[in-house]
């Protein structure tokens, strides 16, 4: 064998032990890391079951906490349970007792209605009486008014011929207001107007106030505030074609229907019924002319009258002295002659105007 082999096995030999030793040690630190794995296992064992214990003991006290938060809680619940009880037992015997009251105030207060209502209906009675009474001395009114109407027919039976015909005349002829007659046939207006001063007037009891006006005029407000009560249906309109009486404590009046101006008033029965009045009151509101033809008739048969503007209330205080003196100025225009006092008032608030005041003054005094 050659030295280079030897040398070779040699450093074989040496490269084997040195794997060996190599080993050996790797061996020793995998038993020192697998002990020190080991220990390190254990020390995390028992860090794990410490770590367990203080968790479990921690969630026993949470639970115990818990537990006796509950408890706390129903007593808490079982106690709020029986003040609301307690309270509501409280309340409804609190809504018995106010519902015992309110059964003791309502009995009271339906006997208390009871008796409103017997002396109610006993008031409706009273009232009812009164205007059959009211409705019945009316009614004689009508009839003694319509039986003078028939008795004057009767006495002047060939005026009344001559009336008749003339009226049916102008009729035929279209012509319907005393205005249209004066303007279309002069002949027919001076047998009117002669005619008419020949009515003599009716014997009418008392102060007898008459009131012309076309509707909306305010003539139904008015005569309400005349009389101190609601006679007559405001609102509406005219509501009847015939003329109507509201007897008052010191006057009658009389509501004269219509345009006031138709052929039918111009028969000797009405003229001598427009003569027989106290007051013929001609209303209107914004000109005379609303009115003119009835002031013309009775112009015409010498009847005086006076104008009373309504509705004052619904012109601008600045505008009102001018609108006064237009009324005045339409007076003189017109050629009306019978005029004898002008009022300017509001039926509606009637102590806005002075006039008011002055003109139931006028119309109530006798010696006026």
């Amino acid at each position: 064998m050659s030295m280079e082999e030897m040398q070779r096995k040699k450093e074989a030999q040496d490269n084997e032990r040195r794997a060996w030793f190599v080993e050996i040690e790797n061996q020793n630190q995998n038993q020192k890391a697998m002990e020190e794995m080991q220990r390190k296992k254990e020390a995390q064992d028992n860090e794990h079951r410490t770590r367990l214990e203080e968790i479990e003991n921690k969630n026993q006290k949470a639970m115990d906490e818990i537990q006796r938060k509950k408890e706390a809680q129903d007593n808490e619940h079982r106690t709020r349970l029986e003040e609301i009880e307690n309270k509501n037992q409280k309340v409804l015997e609190e809504m018995q007792r106010k519902e015992e009251a309110q059964k003791k105030e309502h009995h009271a207060r339906l006997t208390e209605l009871q008796i409103e209502n017997e002396k109610l209906m006993e008031q409706i009675q009273r009232k009812e009486e009164a205007q059959k009474e009211k409705d019945l001395e009316t009614a004689a009114r009508y009839n003694e008014l319509y039986k003078r109407m028939e008795q004057y027919q009767e006495a002047h039976k060939t005026q009344m011929e001559q009336m008749t015909k003339l009226l049916e005349d102008l009729k035929k002829k279209k012509l319907t207001s005393f205005e249209d007659i004066a303007e279309n046939d002069k002949e027919a207006k001076e047998a009117i107007i002669k005619l008419a001063k020949e009515a003599k007037p009716f014997e009418m009891e008392g102060n007898n106030i008459a009131l012309f006006g076309r509707t909306s005029c305010g003539k139904s407000t008015m005569l309400n505030k005349l009389h101190g009560k609601e006679v007559a249906e405001t609102g509406k309109g005219e509501t009847t074609l015939k003329i109507q009486s509201y007897q008052a404590t010191d006057f009658v009046l009389w509501d004269i229907p219509g345009k006031n101006d138709e052929v039918s008033y111009l028969s000797l029965q009405y003229i001598s019924f427009f003569k027989g009045l106290t007051h013929r009151i001609i209303l209107v509101t914004d000109t005379l002319k609303e009115n003119s033809s009835m002031m013309k008739l009775l112009d015409a048969i010498g009847l005086n009258y006076d104008i009373v503007v309504n509705k004052m209330d619904e012109c601008d205080d600045e505008e009102q002295p001018k609108f006064r003196e237009k009324i005045k100025e339409e007076v003189q225009t017109l050629e009306l002659k019978g005029v004898d006092r002008i009022f300017y008032v509001s039926a509606k608030f009637p102590a806005q105007f002075p006039d008011w005041l002055a003109m139931v003054d006028y119309l109530t005094d006798p010696r006026k």
